[in-house]
C-alpha cells in the first residue's frame, strides 16, 4: 500500500507460487472495506488488479479515498487454473484534511496570490486593530441578483407577435391555408 499527494492509494500484489517464484497469469481481486466505528458501513468495493509491465508476478490497483477512514484490502490470486493461488490482507489510514495540519505556519504566497487577484489584501497582525476601526468606512460593493422571465419582456411579446403575423401573411401569399 502507498499513497500519492492527491489521496490516490496504490495496491500492489506480488503473486508467487509454492516454489517463490513470480506467477504471471494470476487474477487479482481485491476487495475494499472500509472501517467505521458508528454507522453503518458503505458495501465493499471490489477491484480487478491489472498486471504490472515492470516486475513479472506484480499486479497494481488504485483506490482514491473519498472520506477520511481506516480501510482494509484483502487481496485473492487465481492461477490460470482457477485455483486459488493466495490470499492477503493490508489496512491503512486515509485523512485528506491531515495535510492541512501538518503546519501552524501560513502559507503566505498563495494568500497574496488570492489578495492581488481579489483585489484584497494580506494583513499583519499589527494592522488589525486599524483594519476593524476602519472597517465602516469602507466602501464594500453591493451586488444585487434578480432574474426576470424572458416571457415578461415587452419586446419578446413583440417579437413572437411579428413572427406569428409574418408566418400568417406568408402563407397567405404563397396560396396555403
Amino acid at each position: 500500500v502507498a499513497g500519492d499527494a492527491a489521496g490516490a492509494v496504490k495496491l500492489q500484489v506480488r503473486v508467487r507460487d509454492a516454489k517463490w517464484q513470480p506467477v504471471d497469469n494470476a487474477t487479482v481481486t481485491v476487495e475494499i472495506e472500509s472501517v467505521i466505528a458508528e454507522g453503518t458501513p458503505p458495501a465493499p468495493l471490489k477491484l480487478t488488479a491489472q498486471p504490472s509491465a515492470d516486475e513479472a508476478g506484480l499486479s497494481e490497483a488504485t483506490f482514491v479515498p473519498r472520506s477520511a477512514a481506516a480501510f482494509r484490502a484483502k487481496a485473492v490470486a487465481m492461477n490460470a487454473g482457477g485455483a486459488e493461488e493466495g490470499r492477503a490482507e493490508a489496512g491503512w489510514v486515509s485523512d485528506p484534511a491531515a495535510a492541512e495540519f501538518t503546519s501552524l505556519v501560513p502559507n503566505r504566497a498563495p494568500l497574496e496570490e488570492l489578495a492581488r487577484r481579489t483585489g484584497g489584501r494580506v494583513l499583519e497582525m499589527s494592522e488589525l486593530d486599524a483594519w476593524a476601526k476602519n472597517l465602516p468606512a469602507e466602501k464594500a460593493p453591493v451586488m444585487e441578483t434578480w432574474s426576470q422571465p424572458l416571457w415578461h419582456t415587452p419586446w419578446i411579446f413583440i417579437l413572437a407577435i411579428a413572427c406569428l403575423c409574418g408566418e400568417w401573411a406568408w402563407r397567405r401569399t404563397h396560396g396555403m391555408p
